[in-house]
């Protein structure tokens, strides 16, 4: 597996080490910050996506609707 080291250093470093919780690592707290950037962006690009699919589409635009309106628990009632 390919790796890699960034150095981080000055405002930056500071602001990191009391911005991540004390049991937290400097390298595992920006990865996961990192990870949680792509995958949000990845989430933004894909509901882009879909709803350039749904404009292409109106057939799916309006199965959705149906959709929102369906009795999905079959009227029977939940046991509590």
């Amino acid at each position: 597996m390919k790796a890699t080291t960034i150095k981080l250093e000055g405002p930056l470093l500071k602001a990191i080490e009391t911005s991540k919780p004390k049991s937290e690592s400097i390298s595992s707290f920006v990865r996961r910050i990192i990870e949680k950037s792509i995958r949000q962006d990845r989430m933004i690009e894909a509901g882009s996506a879909y709803k350039k699919f749904l404009t292409a589409n109106p057939e799916e635009s309006s199965w959705l609707v149906d959709w929102e309106d369906a009795d999905l628990d079959g009227g029977f009632e939940t046991a509590r």
